[in-house]
């Protein structure tokens, strides 16, 4: 007999919640508050990474993906594997080594297949598809990793908008990172660039949008930097920043490396900790705005050397707002108002109101203090061949190590949701009408569940099944049948399964397989012909 309970997208208070939070989270960390307030934040999600040897790919884990694919933006040097992502000492530990690797892929220049080889391998994890939540409060403890005064690093704590899979430049391609919700042409926004790939793909003046999304509603997948940072020789920084398109007139962008003329230039309004000033290397892309504060000098290098708490306070709305932290030290906020005054004419841009997920990497780039590069970073051609003993290539391997991560949410407040596709910003639909965007995907698999009490089930609500007394699977509804005729059930035609092992959850046994196309494979299952009877009764 299988038992099931669902977990409505919008329910907060009910034990069940706690079904993203890690059991090793001590009790004292359970609530948080917005600094300076007093309304309770309670945990919704939380990873300790004590349970050494975790395997994160892809379908091994209910939270997370280890990527196996090479990296395809900011010039990249590095090739992600799954192996570079695991855990010891009871910390996530994201290593990089100078270790080539060789792969095809397809040559976008050349339209055709072609051999590549990256000189560097390292991990990146995301939750894609899997966590994703709307607002509420970010914190993760991590050590940088490599020594901190040699280049070559670019370890990186970020959210993306569900809309847009990181590496799959295909879905990234016209909502990365858009965060814009009036109807203009794409040539009446000022500073737009009107090519298919900058404009914005899921614009507010169509009445008719594609599968699975609302009409009149812009759409994006806006990029959030909990932090970048970037060493040097005897320097470092720590960059924190939000990404949004589309970008300002470029009358109102500084020069790279000039700070702006408040209020002439830039956002107005934004506001700077003791410890920080305006990011003026970088501004953005030529169709996007990086609004970016940074820490720099050498008092960051400890960053290299211990622990240390990152918090960014997400507040989607009108009257919303965007803060980071370091160590409880306040670094920069970015509040709704500077971002949703129009300049030249341009309508207002928003705090972003998209379910995002986290991720979690090292890059490694010639645009970001290359390796071996001369004194102010730039590339010079050199690499680091396995057993160099160059002094610049003393970086490897390099350990990025994570201590844990919470994610927190007001329980009164409507604008903080659970869930990859909310019923306001629904995105699994359109994923899975555009699969080929954001593959490989795990199909949905058709299942019956029975439910207590006729519940009606949601698109985009949790279930919970129990096998027995001890395992637990989570599985996301994705779409719905009508209700049974004799109106004491509703069954859910098809669930996307997040299989998975991990002890936290209770499973025993490991599954022996996990297959692409919507297969799992445990001792207990047989070709996800999964049920799940009533209290009493068995199916």
């Amino acid at each position: 007999m299988w038992l099931a309970w669902l977990l409505p997208a919008s329910t907060r208070s009910s034990p069940l919640s706690s079904i993203w939070v890690d059991p090793d989270t001590p009790s004292d960390a359970f609530v948080s508050k917005i600094m300076g307030q007093d309304k309770p934040y309670e945990l919704v999600m939380s990873d300790e990474f004590n349970r050494p040897g975790r395997s994160f790919v892809d379908g091994r884990d209910p939270k997370w993906t280890a990527l196996d694919r090479p990296d395809t933006v900011n010039d990249p040097l590095q090739y992600y594997h799954s192996s570079m992502v695991t855990t010891s000492n009871g910390m996530l530990n994201i290593t990089t080594i100078n270790e080539p690797t060789s792969y095809t892929a397809w040559n976008e220049v050349t339209r055709s297949e072609q051999n590549f080889t990256r000189f560097y391998k390292s991990g990146m994890l995301q939750g894609w598809n899997k966590f994703c939540f709307t607002g509420g409060i970010v914190e993760l403890s991590v050590q940088l990793p490599g020594p901190g005064n040699l280049p070559g690093l670019w370890p990186a704590a970020w959210l993306m908008g569900n809309l847009g899979r990181a590496t799959w430049r295909g879905s990234t391609d016209g909502t990365w990172p858009w965060s814009f919700d009036h109807c203009m042409h794409t040539e009446d926004v000022v500073g737009a660039n009107p090519s298919d790939a900058d404009g914005q793909r899921i614009s507010k003046c169509n009445g008719n949008p594609p599968t699975g999304l609302l009409p009149h509603q812009g759409r994006g997948a806006t990029e959030i930097d909990i932090f970048e940072a970037m060493a040097g020789y005897d320097w470092s920084l720590v960059s924190t920043s939000l990404q949004l398109a589309p970008r300002l007139h470029p009358s109102l962008r500084p020069p790279a490396g000039q700070e702006p003329n408040f209020p002439h230039t830039w956002y107005n309004g934004l506001t700077f900790g003791s410890r920080a000033r305006i990011n003026s290397a970088y501004y953005g892309t030529p169709f996007s705005d990086a609004v970016s504060a940074q820490v720099d000098g050498m008092g960051s290098q400890d960053l290299y050397q211990a622990q240390h708490t990152f918090r960014l306070e997400w507040e989607p709305g009108e009257f919303g707002f965007l803060r980071w932290y370091l160590d409880d030290d306040f670094i920069f906020e970015i509040p709704a108002h500077s971002l949703e005054q129009q300049y030249a004419g341009l309508p207002g841009r928003q705090i972003p109101a998209e379910p995002m997920y986290l991720l979690l990497n090292t890059a490694m780039s010639n645009n970001w203090a290359a390796v071996c590069g001369d004194r102010d970073g730039a590339a010079n051609g050199q690499r680091c061949p396995p057993g160099s003993t160059e002094y610049c290539c003393r970086i490897f391997p390099a350990h990025f190590l994570v201590d844990w991560v919470r994610v927190y949410q007001n329980s009164n407040n409507a604008a903080h949701t659970v869930g990859c596709s909310p019923p306001k910003f629904p995105t699994q639909d359109f994923i899975q009408a555009n699969s080929q965007l954001y593959s490989p995907l795990l199909s949905p698999v058709p299942v019956p569940i029975s439910v207590r009490d006729n519940y009606t089930l949601h698109t985009g609500e949790l279930v919970v099944v129990l096998l027995g007394a001890t395992c637990m699977l989570i599985l996301e509804v994705s779409s719905v049948t009508e209700p049974a005729a004799d109106a004491l059930s509703t069954s859910a035609s098809k669930i996307s399964l997040f299989p998975t092992s991990e002890p936290s959850l209770g499973c025993s046994k490991v599954p022996t397989e996990c297959k692409r196309g919507g297969t799992f494979c445990d001792s207990n299952l047989k070709n996800s012909e999964l049920s799940a009877g009533t209290a009493g009764g068995s199916n």
